[in-house]
């Protein structure tokens, strides 16, 4: 028993697996939480969501990507689909050379 660690090297190891621990529970959250849904989600659902963010995407207005429906909020991979249509949208209006895009502070 004389050769104890310092009382700083066990705390900072008790630390290190805290945060171990935590990250852990967040990886095996999202892994369930995208099998869960991966078998719940059709892919016409992810195909309308797709749309519906290409839709608000190209409008004309602030660069706000509003999430319409309450299950685009639920549904991780329903809201990674819309985000992404609203991005491609965003995009193509800025490639077409369309006026309106503005950014806060830039006109």
């Amino acid at each position: 028993m004389k050769n104890k660690l310092p009382v700083h090297t066990r705390l900072g190891g008790f630390f290190c697996r805290g945060i171990l621990i935590i990250l852990a529970l967040f990886m095996l959250k999202n892994c369930v939480s995208a099998v869960y849904f991966g078998r719940k989600t059709s892919n016409q659902e992810m195909a309308r969501s797709y749309a519906a963010g290409y839709a608000r995407g190209s409008e004309d207005g602030e660069y706000i990507a509003d999430q319409p429906e309450k299950n685009t909020r639920e549904n991780p991979l329903v809201r990674k689909s819309y985000l992404q249509g609203f991005r491609d949208g965003r995009d193509s209006k800025v490639i077409q050379g369309k006026q309106g895009y503005t950014t806060k502070g830039k006109q």
